[in-house]
């Protein structure tokens, strides 16, 4: 389990899937204590920090980002809630977590990649909490239809 921030606005987030990386990832999915989903997306660097757009996503928008359904660029640009975190990650231990909110329209302040631009790999780093979470949609009765068995039916 690889813990790429912790907030209290967010939580702690872990990174399930990774869709780009050079030295360490850069374009993942990331998951947080409760199982809410975000898509986070490294911005650049400065001098003391490594930027990252942290966007609130739900799982279906993100199962269809890695099916190709939807481009990098609809993800970032088409964001399902108003606001997303602008999240600056110190280099140094010694520093804090600097968290500000952005509205989504000011995705557009970074260069945004061309709309023919899609996922290519998914590196698996950790199991998703929301898989264990299975919901039962579905009721199996199971009678006994022949009169003359002694037996009751045994499902193995």
């Amino acid at each position: 389990m690889e813990l790429f921030a912790s907030d209290p606005r967010f939580g702690k987030l872990r990174i399930i899937n990774v869709y780009l990386e050079f030295d360490g990832p850069k374009i993942f999915y990331a998951e947080n204590e409760s199982g809410s989903t975000f898509f986070v997306y490294w911005v650049g660097d400065e001098e003391a920090f490594e930027n990252w757009y942290v966007i609130p996503c739900s799982k279906s928008k993100i199962i269809a980002f890695e099916k190709k359904q939807l481009n990098l660029k609809t993800i970032l640009e088409q964001q399902e809630q108003e606001y997303f975190y602008d999240v600056k990650l110190p280099f140094s231990s010694s520093e804090e977590l600097i968290v500000d909110f952005k509205h989504r329209n000011k995705i557009a302040e970074i260069e945004l990649p061309k709309e023919n631009v899609f996922v290519k790999n998914i590196k698996i780093y950790a199991p998703s909490i929301l898989e264990n979470d299975l919901i039962p949609t579905h009721e199996l009765i199971v009678s006994k239809t022949n009169k003359k068995s002694k037996k009751n039916v045994l499902l193995e």
